[in-house]
Parts: C-alpha cells; structure tokens; sequence
C-alpha cells in the first residue's frame, strides 16, 4: 500500500491532499509465491547434496593442506585491498540490492510455477471438486435445519395455543 500526503499553503489557506493505493492481487500474492519459491530451490539443492558433498570434501582437504602456507599472504592481500573495498563499498551495496531484487523476482516467478503445477494435479482437482461438494452438502443441510427449526417452533406455538 502506497500512501502520500502533501499540504501547501495560499495566502491564509492550507491545502492538505492525500492519496492511499491498495496494492494489486498480484503484488499481494508474489511473497507467498516467492517463499514457495524458496522451498522449492532449498528441495532441489538438499536433493543434489548427496552426489556433491564427496567431490567437496576432497577440496577441502586439499585447501586444508595449502592453507598453513598461504594464509599469511592471503591476510596481507585482504588487508592492502581494504581501503578500496571501503570505497566501494557504496556501488557494491547497490549492486547486492538491484541482484536481491531480481532474485526475489526469480523466487516468485519459480513459486507460480510450482503452485500452478499442483493445482493441475488431478489429485487437487478432485480434492477441489470434493470440497464443493462438501460446501454444496452443507448449505443444502443448514437449509433443512432451519426449515425443521421453523416447522418445530410452529408446532410450538399451534399447541401453546390450543392449550390456552
């Protein structure tokens, strides 16, 4: 929801406006969709650990052996190259926001898949279909129940008065 106010003022008069714009259907759906979409991604990566944890475990172990005689060096180059990472660091931020941005866009776009796909199921078509059924059958009951509920509550009252 978007809202902006503004006020001037002419002479003596204050002029207030304001305007309030509901968000779209679309704009209101994309974070599910985008947390449907992040579900899905961790699925695929937790089911690809399997075939990768190996292959990363041997280069591990291999930069573990290096590591005693290239930390000195790394540290020394990390710590020339921080004044210009701090000068940076501004146009590196706006580039980690526009890249968020398009993530969060790609999750969304990836959850609206996924949830398009599982209504074309068949096993939620009939799911779906069941519960309207289930609706149908309870409209169709509250309608008898108040029509017994009128007709008990006249025969109340037709017997409350031949009684007196």
């Amino acid at each position: 929801m978007s809202i902006t106010a503004d006020a001037s003022k002419h002479g003596k008069t204050v002029v207030a406006t304001a305007k309030a714009s509901a968000p779209t259907a679309a704009e209101t759906r994309k974070p599910f969709y985008a947390s449907v979409g992040v579900i899905d991604l961790a699925v695929q990566r937790a089911r690809a650990l399997p075939s990768t944890v190996p292959a990363q475990l041997t280069n591990l172990q291999e930069q573990a052996k290096t590591l005693p005689g290239t930390l000195p060096a790394q540290v020394q180059a990390q710590v020339k190259a921080l004044p210009t990472a701090v000068l940076t660091l501004p146009s590196t931020v706006k580039t980690l926001q526009g890249k968020s941005i398009g993530f969060y866009g790609e999750l969304a776009a990836r959850g609206e898949k996924v949830v398009s796909a599982i209504r074309k199921q068949p096993s939620t078509e009939v799911v779906a279909k069941a519960a309207k059924a289930t609706v149908r059958n309870a409209k169709a009951t509250a309608k008898s129940a108040t029509r017994t509920a009128k007709a008990t509550e006249q025969a109340v009252e037709e017997a409350a008065d031949k009684l007196g």
